[in-house]
């Protein structure tokens, strides 16, 4: 039986993909990032998929939920897909710490 691709379904999606970045981040320095760049590329897939699921989301599901920073998401993304040698490595802490424990919680609130 195939999944239906509505907001659920996204929705699902942007919590596995966060959780398994909050996994990752636990045995990252982010002040070395040479050192740590597997775990570091396995987040970025991770934002990669975040982003794609951004995507699917109903333009009213984003309008209801308002608190989701989309765009600090995609603005992220972006600049370590396509500049990703000018990125400042103290963002991702920033963004896990912060802006993917917020993303989390709203999705987890909706999908109860």
């Amino acid at each position: 039986m195939e999944n239906k691709k509505d907001d659920r379904y996204y929705a699902k999606k942007i919590v596995e993909d966060v959780e398994a970045i909050f996994s990752y981040s636990k045995r990252v320095d982010f002040s070395k990032p040479k050192q740590n760049a597997q775990a570091i590329d396995a987040i970025n897939f991770r934002l990669i998929q975040i982003r794609e699921s951004f995507a699917g989301l109903s333009p009213e599901f984003l309008a209801s939920h308002a608190k989701i920073d989309v765009d600090g998401i995609v603005s992220f993304q972006n600049q370590i897909t396509h500049d990703y040698g000018n990125v400042d490595f103290s963002f991702y802490k920033k963004l896990i710490e912060k802006d993917l424990v917020n993303i989390e919680e709203i999705f987890q609130a909706y999908l109860r």
